[in-house]
């Protein structure tokens, strides 16, 4: 595994930010509410957010970028936050860690060591040990010598409220950002309505899981139909709702506020929104 260190990071770093960040006017202005209630509110200045804050790409999940970043042939670079970024973590290489550095390496070596690290991380955390001598910083940015593709590997995580119960789900769920790379045909949100809504007729427990995103924002679930406790027949449940609610009705279900306020039908109507189907009863799924 070869890891070069570029010497001109900066000049790199000012064309990454030009090609692919909003200016701080430009965040005040498109990022408004968000801005209002966090940025005004507690003071907070450019150097205390991510580099991502200042992105408006399309958020995907973390199994996705390491599939891309695969299909890439050759070199690419990878950098951390700014140096000036108030909690920064370099890139390290042997031993030496370089805040605010540009490197480069083989596009599937740097997959593999993505993918190692991160979930090595969480393994390790469930045994109350942690993982010593990363080269790679909890907010990662890919992308190769043209710019033309991006890749944003960040240290947040979908299912954040699982690290202790089920790290390894946790980890699952890194949100990442791409831009530049084409998306496969997304489903519609009426397919996977009319799919569940027709499931609830059939004498057997179902299980879909999916992910909806969309700018900024990335969620993936799972929707299970299963035999009530009395056994008066079966009802459907969101696996992250935390009341274990269920719905008897697929209209239920679908117009439940349990998506930070909105129903899946309302997240459905949001502006560039799209839905994906991940697996359907534990098998991948697959177009017909």
């Amino acid at each position: 595994m070869k890891i070069t260190l570029i010497e001109n990071a900066k000049e790199i770093r000012e064309a990454f930010t030009e090609k692919f960040t909003m200016t701080w006017d430009e965040f005040l202005s498109n990022e408004k509410e968000w801005a209002e209630a966090v940025v005004e509110k507690y003071s907070v200045t450019y150097d205390q957010l991510h580099l991502w804050d200042f992105m408006d790409h399309r958020a995907i999940s973390f199994d996705q970028s390491l599939e891309f970043l695969r299909s890439l042939s050759d070199e690419v670079y990878f950098m951390s936050e700014n140096e000036s970024y108030f909690d920064c973590c370099g890139i390290e290489i042997d031993g030496v860690e370089y805040k605010g550095g540009v490197a480069k390496m083989n596009a599937k070596e740097l997959a593999d060591l993505i993918e190692y690290e991160w979930y090595e991380t969480y393994r390790l955390y469930a045994l109350d040990r942690y993982l010593e001598h990363t080269v790679l910083p909890g907010d990662l940015y890919v992308f190769d010598v043209s710019m033309e593709h991006l890749l944003v590997f960040t240290h947040e995580t979908d299912y954040w409220e699982l690290e202790d119960e089920q790290p390894m789900k946790c980890a699952a769920s890194r949100f990442c950002m791409m831009c530049g790379f084409e998306l496969p045909e997304a489903v519609t949100y009426e397919k996977i309505s009319g799919l569940l809504k027709a499931e609830l007729s059939s004498d057997s427990s179902f299980e879909i899981e999916l992910s909806y995103s969309c700018s900024m924002y990335f969620r993936q679930l799972l929707i299970s139909k299963k035999m009530k406790e009395d056994h008066s027949g079966y009802a459907y449940r969101f696996d992250y709702d935390s009341t274990d609610t269920v719905y008897s009705t697929w209209e239920e279900a679908e117009n439940a506020k349990i998506f930070n306020g909105l129903s899946l039908k309302e997240v459905s109507e949001l502006k560039g929104v799209r839905f994906d189907i991940i697996k359907i009863n534990g098998n991948d799924y697959e177009e017909v």
